[in-house]
């Protein structure tokens, strides 16, 4: 590995670091969040192969329009 690269890999790994705290956070609500989506769709008896197929196609599409730019 070339000494340059080594250099950014190590620059990333603070980067990361630094704001990890966040992303976790982010993370940990989001995952509630979509608990939520869970319960309140078994509460009013949507079927789970349907929550399943759905969350999935919200959540990728979500994604990818975050992602697009």
């Amino acid at each position: 590995m070339s000494t340059w690269q080594e250099w950014a890999e190590k620059e990333f790994d603070q980067i990361w670091e630094s704001l990890e705290p966040e992303i976790r956070e982010d993370i940990e609500r989001l995952d509630y969040r979509l608990q939520v989506v869970w319960r309140e769709g078994r509460i009013f008896k949507v079927p789970e192969d349907v929550l399943k197929r759905k969350m999935r196609e919200k959540f990728w599409a979500l994604v990818k329009e975050l992602t697009a730019g």
